[in-house]
């Protein structure tokens, strides 16, 4: 289980949002910082003629996500993993959350096939 948290205007550190027994984290300090980063890397080596996405990764997660002004552009960025023993999750969870995103890939791919008629 993946847990996204982003850091609250109280400019308060994201790590404090983070349980302490999470097994893994990733911190990613300054989302715009990083996402400049990344767009600067993707300039370079030209994928960003290939997928004008690569200009501002970042706004394009957020509009892809749905989030659009949700993200707070110059925040951090924590992303945890948890046992899923820990937080109640499940084998059988695990199967029907991955047969949910399954279902709505498809329907995504669908929608996209249908306005490209």
């Amino acid at each position: 289980m993946a847990l996204f948290i982003s850091a609250l205007a109280v400019r308060a550190d994201v790590l404090d949002q983070v349980p302490g027994d999470a097994l893994v984290v990733l911190k990613i300090k300054d989302l715009d910082g990083a996402s400049r980063k990344i767009a600067g890397w993707a300039k370079t080596i030209g994928i960003d003629q290939q997928d004008p996405a690569w200009a501002d990764p970042l706004g394009a997660i957020a509009d892809k996500t749905h989030l659009g002004k949700g993200v707070k552009r110059d925040g951090d960025l924590a992303i945890a993993m948890l046992d899923p023993a820990k937080v109640g999750s499940t084998e059988r969870d695990h199967r029907r959350d991955c047969a949910r995103h399954q279902l709505q890939e498809l329907r995504l791919q669908f929608q996209g096939d249908r306005r490209r008629r």
